[in-house]
């Protein structure tokens, strides 16, 4: 098991989420969406040829849910029952539920199989917290949408920038932001989910980064979605991407 790492970074985020909501109710009051600019000193490196493998994931299995404080802060005392790789953030995958009274594996399909700690196949698929944390790869600049879907909350970050985030319980709904890259490279992510005790669960990370005019959003290519490891001099061993899309 593995102790969380869930800093002051997101505990702060958490408490500008009345700001945020404010802010986003304006926007949309004026029928706009606020650009949110992702530095580009939050890249940690280049974009160079190797694709990415997924995401590294922590399960929490608390008693109940809140809102997001609440959650950010359990899963900030409580050791992670278990760790696991998404290899592509869809969840259930297309044209599939999953019940909170179903098993996790009915949830996590065949990365199921990477859950070390728990057994998946008799640990209901809520109430839970998942944090995927590794690195986002962007070969291309420019202002691009980025979504999460879910059912319940989540709380989105690249860098150390809030995307997006829904601090509540709700069906699966798709949550977009639109966000402004400079310089192509890999950026840190953190993506923060819980579901509640009711009803199903489900997560979704998609982006729309192609040049058409089309709103044509689809889920985050794993080539894009990289694993941090610590190189021999203790920093981030720093691999790429090869574009690739999968429509829906």
């Amino acid at each position: 098991m593995i102790r969380s790492n869930l800093g002051a970074a997101h505990l702060r985020a958490a408490a500008l989420s009345t700001a945020i909501v404010a802010l986003a109710a304006a926007s949309a009051l004026a029928g706009t969406t606020p650009t949110v600019f992702i530095p580009a000193a939050s890249s940690v490196g280049p974009v160079t040829g190797t694709p990415g493998t997924g995401l590294p994931g922590q399960i929490w299995l608390p008693p109940s849910t809140g809102n997001l404080a609440a959650n950010l802060t359990y899963a900030a005392s409580n050791t992670a029952n278990a760790t696991f790789l998404a290899s592509s953030v869809d969840y259930p995958r297309d044209g599939q539920n999953s019940n909170v009274g179903d098993p996790l594996s009915s949830l996590f399909g065949n990365d199921a199989a990477s859950v070390v700690g728990i057994n998946p196949a008799t640990t209901p698929s809520g109430p839970l917290l998942i944090r995927l944390t590794g690195m986002l790869a962007f070969s291309v600049t420019g202002t691009f949408t980025i979504g999460v879907g879910s059912d319940d909350g989540f709380d989105l970050r690249l860098g150390d920038t809030n995307v997006s985030r829904f601090d509540g319980d709700r069906p699966f709904t798709y949550t977009y932001a639109s966000i402004n890259i400079t310089q192509p490279g890999l950026y840190p992510i953190d993506l923060f989910y819980w579901a509640n005790n009711s009803t199903f669960s489900g997560l979704e990370l998609v982006w729309d980064i192609d040049d058409n005019a089309a709103f044509d959003p689809i889920t985050v290519p794993t080539a894009n979605l990289y694993i941090p490891a610590p190189s021999a001099a203790g920093a981030l061993a720093l691999i790429g991407l090869v574009a690739t899309r999968r429509r829906r």
